[in-house]
């Protein structure tokens, strides 16, 4: 999986593997390496935004972020809700990382449904979006809530990526995302990721 974050920025993932405290050791090294990121995917073992707070409160200032949780496993007011607890835990270090997923997972691990991923991301997305700036959430097909932050500050500025390989979620990740999480591909040879040579500008 690899990790956007901005120019020259350089983020990793780390497993918890067998053990989560040996994990949570591994991102602090990284922290003290200097990098400025650290996610946890989001697989049949812990939970990854419990996971994703135990990095948070044992780190001083890198970035930690699931990469990524299925919009399927909660609704955009639980992921919303979720978030900011984790943002203010972690004195706004949290990029939440949300992806569709696949079939195998949604439907045979939670019993939902992909039906359009393209649209149902976007209209994931921007309910969670609404919710953390605190404004009234819009209307969807697939997901109403009337939800609203309440004893919790909005977190407009908390950054939301989302997981895409496929040109639709490539291209509705670059409209109303402000990162992409992409599997398997390296900078070196996907060319949006690709940093320009010295004589080709900024």
């Amino acid at each position: 999986m690899l990790a956007y974050a901005g120019p020259m920025a350089t983020g990793c993932f780390v497993s918890t593997g067998r053990s989560l405290l040996d994990a949570i050791e591994r991102v602090k090294l990284a922290e003290s390496l200097g990098y400025e990121s650290a996610y946890v995917t989001h697989v049949a073992g812990r939970e990854s935004l419990t996971v994703v707070t135990a990095y948070a409160l044992a780190t001083n200032q890198i970035r930690v972020g699931p990469g990524v949780v299925p919009i399927y496993t909660r609704t955009p007011a639980t992921m919303a809700q979720t978030a900011a607890t984790i943002d203010e835990l972690s004195d706004g270090r949290l990029t939440l990382g949300i992806g569709v997923s696949h079939r195998p997972v949604v439907e045979g691990w939670h019993g939902q449904t992909i039906d359009k991923p393209a649209a149902e991301m976007r209209e994931y997305a921007s309910i969670v979006r609404a919710i953390l700036r605190g404004e009234e959430p819009p209307g969807g097909e697939k997901w109403q809530t009337g939800f609203r932050l309440t004893g919790i500050e909005p977190r407009p500025q908390l950054p939301i990526y989302i997981a895409a390989l496929s040109p639709a979620m490539l291209r509705l990740a670059g409209e109303i995302a402000d990162g992409v999480l992409l599997l398997a591909v390296q900078p070196a040879v996907h060319p949006r990721c690709r940093r320009p040579r010295s004589d080709q500008g900024p």
